[in-house]
Order: structure tokens, then C-alpha cells, then sequence
């Protein structure tokens, strides 16, 4: 039983890192300025580093910008939808 329980609590540890590692905790987004929504997965990942180094910002997860900085984002993001496949 006590194997069971070490094994699910690191389980537990190692998906919730891996959520942590997807730079927005994963999951959809709505985006109300362009009325559409975004899967937060690869693609996304990698426009969003791009977009922290094009705007010289430190690394922080997307969940964690306040308002205003999403906002900004998904505005850079949807001037930029032309450079790779994007998911609507």
C-alpha cells in the first residue's frame, strides 16, 4: 500500500511538472478581442516564447500575466497566425 501511494504521489508530481513545462498550464483559451479560441500545445508554446524574446520579457507562465499582457499576446499572436498553422 505504501509503494501505491509513493507511486501515485510522484505520478501526480511528474503531470503537474509537465503542465508547468507547457509555459500556460495547458488546456483552451478564449481570446474575447478576436472572439476565438486557442489549445494551448505546442504551437502555442512556440509562439509564446517568441513572443516573450520579440518583447524582451522574462520567461513567466501565460496563466500568470495578468490581463492586460494575455491581451497583448493574443494581439502579437494573431498578426503573427500567417508564420505557422494556427487552431481556431
Amino acid at each position: 500500500m505504501r509503494f501505491f501511494n509513493t507511486a501515485r504521489l510522484a505520478l501526480s508530481m511528474i503531470v503537474g511538472l509537465a503542465a508547468c513545462a507547457s509555459g500556460g498550464g495547458g488546456g483552451r483559451y478564449y481570446d474575447a478581442d478576436h472572439r476565438d479560441y486557442h489549445e494551448w500545445n505546442g504551437t502555442e508554446v512556440t509562439f509564446y516564447t517568441r513572443w516573450e524574446g520579440d518583447t524582451r520579457r522574462p520567461h513567466q507562465e501565460f496563466n500568470r500575466r495578468n490581463a492586460d499582457e494575455q491581451r497583448e499576446y493574443w494581439n502579437w499572436r494573431h498578426e503573427h497566425e500567417h508564420d505557422r498553422d494556427h487552431d481556431h
